[in-house]
């Protein structure tokens, strides 16, 4: 029996999963200003790591996509559907 051949996901996935992405990182910057203007009395150290953490995470999900298309490959066969994770 000849090995099974899994193949990359469509190349437009990954327009699919930034669009997606883009769209939280838009809420999630919302929320942060919506916090910063309801909460001025809250300390200039808060606000920082409000603003990191919002930094972070969106680095994290403008990165994800190209790290998810590189990493994730799938195969259809008759009986099932195999998804596989890693190199």
């Amino acid at each position: 029996m000849s090995e099974l051949q899994y193949n990359r996901l469509v190349p437009g996935s990954k327009k699919s999963m930034y669009v997606s992405h883009i769209l939280i990182v838009i809420a999630m910057v919302a929320v942060a200003v919506f916090s910063g203007m309801f909460l001025k009395d809250v300390s200039m150290l808060a606000t920082y790591i409000i603003c990191g953490v919002v930094a972070a995470l969106s680095l994290f999900l403008l990165v994800r996509p190209v790290l998810y298309y590189r990493f994730y490959r799938y195969i259809i066969t008759d009986d099932r559907i195999d998804v596989r994770q890693g190199v």
